[in-house]
């Protein structure tokens, strides 16, 4: 049970450090807006507050991911990542306000049985 929580930790860190890298994208207007010289994008993106919070909360997230890949053997811990996919739809939802079909959240609901039975 230990490890689900911990799956979960890494998995909501990864999820917040990608949704801090799509604020980022959104405001900069993509990875590479039209008529913006490649260097000057590329510095104007790498030093907005939001991609730089994503990459340190993504950077912790890995180090987590690490600690966990030696604690645990492989094949249970890494089906248990799959949880950043039912974070991802809620911050889809929550935060970006994306339109979250039913077929996603029956997916959810299958990927929550997953859990459950490697859990075990």
């Amino acid at each position: 049970m230990r490890a689900v929580l911990y799956a979960f930790l890494c998995s909501l860190l990864i999820s917040t450090g990608q949704v801090l890298w799509k604020v980022a994208l959104n405001r900069n207007g993509g990875l590479l807006p039209a008529g913006v010289p490649l260097l000057d994008n590329f510095m104007r993106l790498f030093s907005s507050p939001y991609m730089l919070a994503g990459l340190a909360i993504y950077a912790v997230a890995t180090v987590f991911w690490m600690f966990l890949l030696g604690k645990y053997d492989y094949s249970y811990i890494y089906p248990l990542l799959s949880m950043v996919y039912i974070i991802a739809l809620a911050h889809a939802a929550l935060i970006f306000h994306e339109q979250v079909g039913m077929n996603k959240w029956i997916g959810v609901i299958f990927i929550i049985a997953g859990i459950f039975f490697i859990s075990r």
